[in-house]
């Protein structure tokens, strides 16, 4: 079916002819670096109150003194393998950022956020290392009042901002954002807000990978739903490109479980032809 770039369906009789065909080799993610591109990791945890209790041993969130819980364990197994590509890998700054929980807004009443700083700032998300993003969410699960609905957009609109700025600043820099979540979009208007700030995000440099946690007893359709390249904006604008994976917890493990990054970081260089 040929559509227009709005999305509208073109007429079954309309015909194309192919005059040329030319085919490309990109740039490797290994040359993207070599030509200095940085990435710039975020990682963003789902603190609603569906993850349970992070007293309750059946909390996804569960405190144990000596294993990780399962979200913490999601964390050290996708955080590890992409810290050697950050800028000063041995003391890398890493996004942190929580949603899905009451915080403490102006005059210290409790306001329900979709993002916020897991270590506590009010707008400087950056922890040191692995080591600070273990230490801030062990914090926050004790220190913010978990809620509801799950909705992620506003994270994806917080890492997006500073992707638009480098679309137009051309600094080199390439932003990654992991998700992690036991669910997804809760409802119609969170599952628009996120299609929206996905779509957006597909014009700039930037890949956001969606881990769902909590194996087959959670229903993670929806996360699983926002990979389709079809998606559309609320205005009819499509996907510019693929920038949107979902992985399984369960399928960590793999070696391909971060492969489509730097698939995702050549095509970025392919379609906006980007010199860094």
């Amino acid at each position: 079916m040929l559509m227009e770039p709005s999305g509208k369906r073109i007429h079954e009789k309309t015909c194309v002819e192919l005059k040329e065909l030319k085919l490309e080799n990109g740039p490797t993610f290994f040359e993207m670096l070599a030509n200095n591109v940085k990435l710039q990791l975020t990682s963003a945890v789902d603190l609603t109150a569906s993850n349970g209790n992070p007293v309750n041993p059946s909390s996804l969130h569960y405190i144990h003194p000596h294993q990780p819980s399962p979200y913490l364990e999601c964390i050290l197994q996708t955080t590890p393998p992409l810290l050697g590509y950050l800028p000063n890998p041995q003391n890398p700054q890493i996004g942190a950022l929580g949603f899905g929980a009451k915080v403490q807004g102006a005059g210290g009443v409790l306001q329900l956020s979709h993002c916020f700083c897991l270590n506590g700032t009010q707008s400087d998300p950056r922890v040191e290392g692995l080591a600070g993003l273990i230490s801030s969410y062990r914090t926050a699960t004790m220190g913010f009042q978990p809620f509801a609905p799950t909705d992620f957009s506003e994270v994806i609109y917080f890492v997006s901002k500073f992707a638009k700025a480098e679309s137009r600043r051309h600094v080199g820099l390439y932003f990654i954002l992991l998700i992690y979540s036991d669910g997804g979009p809760a409802n119609s208007l969170n599952m628009k807000r996120t299609i929206d700030a996905i779509v957006d995000a597909s014009a700039h440099p930037m890949s956001i990978v969606a881990v769902g946690v909590g194996g087959q007893d959670r229903d993670h359709s929806p996360m699983r739903n926002l990979e389709k390249l079809t998606l559309k904006h609320s205005d009819g604008r499509l996907l510019v490109r693929q920038n949107y994976t979902y992985v399984e917890s369960s399928e960590l493990d793999s070696s391909d479980a971060l492969s489509m990054i730097p698939v995702q970081m050549a095509q970025w260089k392919r379609v906006f032809h980007y010199n860094s």
